[in-house]
């Protein structure tokens, strides 16, 4: 099995080093079995050299970008592959740095049968700031009256909080997640992993906003090819979280998400 990780780095050396040494051992437990190609998007600002030849167990290609956002700079990556080697792997992840995978993710990776119209593969993530485990980002797909409602909450910043404050406390109290391998909307977008099947239906890759929404994004694109998102609790994914988007301004964050959505809403869900 061949699985590509491309990852987007913005001044977070520290979290990427944490990252690259989980898919080492990753790649460790299942040598032989699987090959692991790494592509590191570097978006930072002050770029400080990588030691790639550390991890005898991955392959790791580094390019150094201007700040393109986070799926820009996948995205830049990706396209720069040529059709036959994008095609060549079984999945490729898109990543955040601030996570770590499991020491068995790519051996349950292996493991995973799934029908050709499969888009997605959603693992479970574990919030250490949380000390709580999420399971989708969108169980089901949101209404346009939803969409519009985040834009106006984006709008207003007290609003937002005052939201986000009663988002995080039902997810705090809520102690009975759902473990079952079932069909979701989407997955969170800090690891997501597509299918060889999803990949080759890209001829290529873009998204106009600098960040946020990718989740919906992706779930939107494997709704217009007729495949689905599936969650596999068995694969799991350590999120520290806030690494990058930490670096952001509230207002400057809020702003962008804003913009996010309101290309999601022309884009899918505006009739």
């Amino acid at each position: 099995m061949k699985i590509a990780v491309v990852c987007v780095n913005f001044n977070s050396y520290e979290s990427l080093s944490c990252f690259l040494e989980s898919l080492e051992k990753a790649a460790i437990l299942a040598k032989g079995i699987v090959e692991v190609q790494v592509y590191i998007a570097d978006n930072s600002n002050n770029k400080k050299e990588v030691d790639t030849l550390k991890y005898e167990n991955l392959c790791i290609h580094l390019n150094g970008y201007d700040n393109l956002g986070y799926l820009g700079g996948a995205f830049e990556m990706i396209n720069s592959m040529r059709n036959k080697e994008r095609n060549s792997y079984d999945y490729i992840a898109i990543s955040n740095v601030d996570i770590t995978i499991k020491e068995d993710f790519f051996l349950r990776l292996v493991e995973l049968n799934h029908s050709d119209d499969l888009a997605w593969v959603a693992p479970s993530i574990f919030y250490e700031r949380l000390n709580k485990v999420g399971s989708e980002e969108w169980d089901e797909r949101p209404s346009a009256k939803k969409m519009r409602f985040y834009d106006v909450l984006y709008s207003y910043p007290i609003l937002y909080y005052l939201y986000w404050l009663a988002s995080r406390f039902k997810m705090r109290a809520d102690k009975n997640d759902r473990t079952d391998e079932r069909y979701i909307y989407s997955g969170y977008g800090s690891f997501m992993l597509f299918t060889k099947e999803f990949i080759v239906k890209q001829d290529k890759w873009f998204y106009e906003p600098f960040l946020f929404g990718e989740e919906v994004f992706f779930a939107e694109m494997a709704r217009s090819f007729n495949m689905k998102v599936l969650y596999v609790p068995q694969l799991r994914i350590n999120d520290i979280g806030k690494v990058s988007t930490g670096k952001i301004t509230s207002n400057n964050k809020l702003r962008m998400q804003k913009e996010s959505n309101s290309y999601l809403y022309n884009t899918f869900f505006k009739r």
